[in-house]
């Protein structure tokens, strides 16, 4: 009889386990989350849900504004990946052209500054002043600095 109730104990362990990781699964499904088959089908593994940067990818793709200006962030930083100057202003620039004003106003600093980007005061302006246009009090100083080069350069 202890045996049996031995038994009983590991396969409902068992079942729990795997009920376990079929629920763990769903809440990704649900919550956007994407998971890795096991690698072995003898094997009982846990799932792992996407990471935080795969995760902004997706949902960039689908025109998440905030995960674009996050991803573009990330990018210049260096935040859970390697610095990238063009994949920094490729981010800024998708959510800037849908109205976002920090991404508005970095993606001008990309073009000030040169980063990722030609130097362009002209496109550094424009996105300032679309910025500044919405409230963005660091992109007024920056209008004003790039309106200044324009004119000194032309």
């Amino acid at each position: 009889m202890a045996i049996l109730r031995k038994l009983l104990a590991a396969a409902m362990t068992v079942a729990a386990c795997a009920g376990a990781i079929l629920l763990m699964d769903r809440l990704a499904d649900a919550f956007g989350g994407e998971t890795q088959p096991a690698r072995k089908s003898t094997q009982l593994e846990v799932v792992r849900p996407a990471t935080g940067l795969e995760r902004l990818h997706r949902k960039a793709r689908r025109g998440d504004v905030g995960a674009q200006y996050r991803l573009g962030v990330a990018y210049r930083d260096g935040h859970g990946t390697p610095v990238d100057h063009e994949l920094a202003a490729f981010y800024f620039r998708q959510a800037a052209e849908q109205g976002d004003a920090e991404a508005q106003f970095s993606l001008a600093m990309r073009y000030y500054k040169g980063e990722g980007v030609s130097k362009n005061m002209a496109l550094a302006h424009k996105w300032f002043s679309q910025a500044a246009e919405q409230g963005h009090e660091r992109a007024a100083a920056g209008v004003e600095q790039t309106l200044v080069k324009t004119v000194t350069v032309d």
